[in-house]
C-alpha cells in the first residue's frame, strides 16, 4: 500500500507539519516524498498566465498534490527509494532511470520536468528549497526533450504518455554565429553552447514574447523567468535528440541550482554525475 499508516509516516509528517510523507513502493519500500499541493500560477506570479499548474493536470484530470522524492533515488534490490543517508545511484542512462521508477508501482514515476518547473517556483516562492541534493548530482526529467532543436513536450503531466504523442511546440533553439541562444521559429544553426545565464538568452525578434506557447515554455521553465531569481544556467546541444538534466552537479558551481537545465545529451548518456528521483501521483 502507497499510504500505509505506520510509526515512520506519523514521526515524518509530524515533525515537518505534513510538508514530507513516507509512501511506500508494492515491494514495501519506504520512500519520503516531499508534497507539493495544487496551486494557480497567477499565485506564483502574473506573467505566467492563469489556470492550475500543468505539473497537476494529468491527462486532463486535476490532483490535488504531487509527490516528489525528497532525495535522490539509491536503487535497493532493484527498487529505487528516496531516503535519508543513502548514497543516490548515478551512472543511469534515461530509459533505465525511468523504468526503474516505473517498477515501484501504479503512481510511481521518474520525475517530469513540468513537476521540477512547480517545485522550483514553489520553492522560490516560498523562499526554500523543497529537495535535497542540489548541487551534487544531475538527474534526469521525463517529459522534455528536443529534436534538432525544436522543443517538444506533453501539454500537461501525463507521465504515461507515450512519447511519440507528446506535442511540438513549434518553437525551437537556435545559436548564432556568436554562440548566443535565441528561442526562434526555425533552426538556421546548429550546435552545441554550454554555460549560457538565462538573463542572456534573447527571443528572436520574430517570435512574439507573449501567448500560450511561451507562457508554456515559461511555466515549464524552458524559457528563463526573470521575476523569480532561480538560480543555474542552461546548456543547449540542438543537434538531433535530447534529453533534459536539471539542477547540476558538485562541479558546476554557481551554473547550478533549480532552474539549471541542460538539453545536450542524448538518452543513452551514462555519467558518474548523474542520477535520478522518484514521484508518486495517486
Amino acid at each position: 500500500m502507497h499510504f500505509l499508516k505506520d510509526t515512520l509516516r506519523a514521526g515524518v509528517e509530524a515533525a515537518t507539519g505534513g510538508k514530507v510523507t513516507v509512501l511506500y513502493d508494492d515491494k514495501g519500500y519506504p520512500s519520503y516524498m516531499n508534497v507539493i499541493p495544487k496551486f494557480k500560477v497567477e499565485d506564483i506570479d502574473a506573467s505566467l498566465g492563469t489556470g492550475v499548474h500543468p505539473a497537476f493536470i494529468v491527462g486532463g484530470v486535476e490532483k490535488s498534490e504531487i509527490f516528489i522524492g525528497q532525495y535522490q533515488a539509491h536503487v535497493k534490490n532493484g527498487m529505487p527509494v528516496s531516503m535519508p543517508g543513502f548514497k543516490p545511484t548515478t551512472s543511469v542512462d534515461f530509459d533505465t532511470a525511468k523504468a526503474y521508477c516505473k517498477n515501484k508501482g501504479q503512481g510511481w514515476h521518474l520525475m517530469t520536468n513540468w513537476e521540477w518547473a512547480a517545485m522550483a517556483l514553489y520553492s522560490v516562492k516560498q523562499n526554500k528549497e523543497l529537495i535535497e541534493d542540489i548541487g551534487q548530482y544531475w538527474e534526469w526529467n521525463d517529459g522534455l526533450k528536443l529534436i534538432d532543436g525544436q522543443i517538444i513536450m506533453p501539454n500537461d503531466n501525463d507521465y504515461l504518455l507515450d512519447e511519440n504523442e507528446w506535442k511540438s511546440t513549434n518553437l525551437y533553439f537556435d545559436i548564432n554565429e556568436d554562440k548566443d541562444i535565441f528561442i526562434s521559429d526555425s533552426v538556421k544553426n546548429n550546435g552545441w553552447e554550454f554555460n549560457r545565464k538565462w538573463d542572456e538568452l534573447g527571443i528572436k525578434k520574430d517570435v512574439i514574447f507573449a501567448g500560450e506557447k511561451i507562457e508554456q515554455l515559461k511555466k515549464s521553465l524552458v524559457l528563463p523567468y526573470f521575476n523569480l531569481k532561480g538560480k543555474g544556467a542552461l546548456w543547449i546541444d540542438n543537434n538531433k535528440e535530447r534529453l533534459p538534466l536539471r539542477g547540476g552537479g558538485w562541479l558546476d558551481g554557481s551554473t547550478a541550482g533549480l532552474f539549471a537545465l541542460t538539453l545536450n545529451d542524448p538518452r543513452s548518456s551514462v555519467y558518474a554525475a548523474v542520477g535520478f528521483r522518484p514521484a508518486y501521483i495517486g
